[in-house]
């Protein structure tokens, strides 16, 4: 399963689950399927990518929730790493913890592989809205 997650912090990656409500079953499916699988990978898009990170968050109005029919995609140790991607983190799952209203996964970074070809501008998730990494101080 794939999904767009909130948080990428080195070996981590992590859900909100608003218990008790639609958004945690929601949720729960790729935490799920990723401690069945073992590991997960994590990819680093650009913002012509953006359209990605809707699908897999359940906000494309052209593809299903999770397809993975939606880009080229080869297959990693730890899940599905993106073809065209700026980097990718390809992990092998540590630890599964329940943290109140959040899922953190914690993983082993297995291989790592960065796409010399891709914008070297980082897509951005804040305040509802995409962005792309741009350096404060030159």
């Amino acid at each position: 399963a794939g999904s767009s997650c909130q948080t990428a912090i080195a070996l981590s990656i992590c859900w909100c689950e608003s218990q008790g409500s639609a958004h945690e079953t929601i949720t729960r499916v790729p935490a799920a399927a990723i401690a069945a699988n073992g590991g997960y990978c994590v990819n680093v898009l650009s913002a012509p990518q953006s359209f990605l990170a809707d699908v897999f968050a359940g906000r494309s109005d052209r593809f299903a929730r999770y397809d993975f029919g939606s880009a080229d995609w080869q297959r990693a140790d730890g899940g599905w790493r993106l073809l065209d991607s700026i980097a990718s983190f390809d992990c092998a799952l540590d630890r599964d913890i329940a943290a109140g209203t959040h899922q953190v996964l914690i993983g082993r970074v297995l291989a790592t592989h960065r796409d010399a070809q891709a914008d070297a501008s980082s897509l951005i998730y804040a305040r509802r809205a995409y962005s792309i990494a741009r350096p404060i101080f030159r």
